[in-house]
């Protein structure tokens, strides 16, 4: 039991882990619906605290302590039934990509059609766009930067926090600023939130957590809310939901796309093509 296990090695724990394991013993039922950004936030930890507490206690990692823990509170109305039902963790390919695509599918029900219009709108009409994400979240927001771009958008990216910085504070009122975190509670990306605000742009954010911290610096959420993430578990969060709603983005901004702006893009793109090899 998995309840009983962290009160019996409680003592054995470090204080980090005592934390994450406090959280749990107080709030089981909201645990095996967070993801384990969501758990390290609101412990104060880490996601690396998050799995050695689990593996204290005998468990591979958080998805597996969500799935025994799900079954433990079976009883509760609102324990995850799904979750529950499983019993080992995902072992060959066939299973993960499955997961991964119910994953995916969930974020229909959380971001709709209205937002991305709304994103698209800002993007269309902003005289520059600036993207930017923490950390590995970095990979989503430069790959966005580079399609906008081809898409006929001026749009901007550094993995520098310092060179974002003082690249928002040159920027204008009218252009727009696009955070991407993953768990909404990067210090460096609400940092960058707060001088584009200070400069007079509109501030969107995609994460995935429907409570981060960052979202109080945003004029437009996007959030993805997938709470089962397979990678999760091991200290990898998957980046796969953040990357689905910039692709929504982009499938939708050309409908709003000024013709000369995505001429451009595909004039630059022709022009490019000569010196890919």
């Amino acid at each position: 039991m998995i309840l009983k296990e962290i009160r019996r090695v409680y003592s054995e724990m470090f204080e980090a882990e005592q934390k994450v394991a406090d959280f749990i013993l107080e709030h089981p039922e909201q645990t095996v619906h967070m993801s384990m950004a969501e758990l390290s936030a609101k412990s104060g930890t880490s996601d690396a605290t998050v799995v050695r507490m689990c593996r204290h206690i005998g468990q591979s990692g958080f998805y597996q302590l969500k799935i025994n823990l799900a079954g433990e509170l079976s009883g509760a109305d609102d324990a995850p039934k799904e979750e529950a039902e499983k019993t080992e963790e995902v072992r060959d390919v066939v299973d993960f990509v499955d997961e991964v695509s119910r994953n995916l599918a969930t974020v229909s029900k959380y971001v709709s059609k209205q937002q991305i219009d709304e994103l698209c709108d800002a993007i269309s009409s902003a005289g520059a766009v600036y993207t930017f994400g923490w950390g590995s979240t970095y990979a989503v927001a430069f790959d966005f930067a580079h399609r906008l771009l081809r898409t006929g958008v001026r749009a901007y990216t550094t993995e520098s926090v310092e060179r974002m910085m003082r690249t928002v504070l040159l920027g204008n009122e009218g252009d727009l600023f696009i955070a991407i975190s993953h768990s909404g509670e990067s210090a460096f990306t609400i940092e960058c939130m707060k001088l584009a605000r200070m400069r007079g742009m509109k501030v969107a954010l995609i994460q995935n957590s429907p409570d981060g911290t960052a979202a109080s610096q945003s004029d437009l959420t996007i959030c993805t809310n997938v709470d089962n993430d397979i990678l999760g578990a091991w200290g990898h969060d998957s980046h796969l939901p953040e990357f689905l709603v910039c692709d929504l983005a982009l499938y939708f901004l050309r409908e709003k796309s000024a013709p000369e702006a995505t001429g451009a893009g595909d004039a630059a793109e022709r022009i490019l093509a000569k010196f890919k090899l």
